[in-house]
């Protein structure tokens, strides 16, 4: 699937930027667009073009056209920030029924 496809609000993993031209492509590399990086895409504009994506923490916006140069998995389950606030609600709610 390319980086073009996904739909705003989803969130997907970086597997391979297959751009022809090579300073475009290294440009990305460099932006943080190498195997396992994961973002989300955060919007685009009425046209389709450009597209706006948060990864590597900072938003970014570029046009169909390398979009389309970048290979991604969609993201089903984010993890991070998400896990580790219900693992801390979990332990909440066992403390406060007295029970460990």
């Amino acid at each position: 699937m390319r980086l073009s496809d996904i739909p705003s609000g989803k969130a997907f993993v970086i597997q391979e930027v297959v751009v022809e031209q090579p300073d475009i492509r290294k440009r990305l590399i460099d932006m943080g667009f190498v195997r396992g990086a994961e973002g989300t895409i955060t919007r685009t504009a009425p046209l389709g073009d450009p597209i706006e994506m948060h990864i590597m923490g900072y938003d970014l916006s570029l046009r169909r056209i390398e979009a389309d140069g970048i290979l991604v998995a969609p993201e089903l389950r984010r993890r991070g920030k998400d896990r580790r606030r219900n693992r801390v609600r979990s332990r909440r709610r066992s403390d406060s029924t007295g029970k460990a």
